[in-house]
């Protein structure tokens, strides 16, 4: 009896897989300041997405004082 090869294939699932991090950084740079706001925000007892909504709006509160 001949045995046949089976094909491997991969099973993907509905759900999607779950990031390590909130953001995917799209080069080290960006990797090396996300990294830099994580542990700020873990000094600050935040979340790094507060810590990203606290700057967005002291930059807009900046912008309108300039203006």
């Amino acid at each position: 009896m001949q045995r046949t090869k089976q094909s491997k294939t991969t099973q993907t699932s509905d759900k999607p897989t779950k990031p390590k991090d909130r953001v995917q950084p799209g080069t080290f740079l960006d990797a090396k300041i996300y990294q830099k706001a994580k542990i700020q925000a873990m000094t600050e007892g935040i979340t790094t997405g507060e810590l990203v909504d606290k700057a967005i709006l002291l930059y807009l509160d900046h912008i309108n004082k300039e203006g």
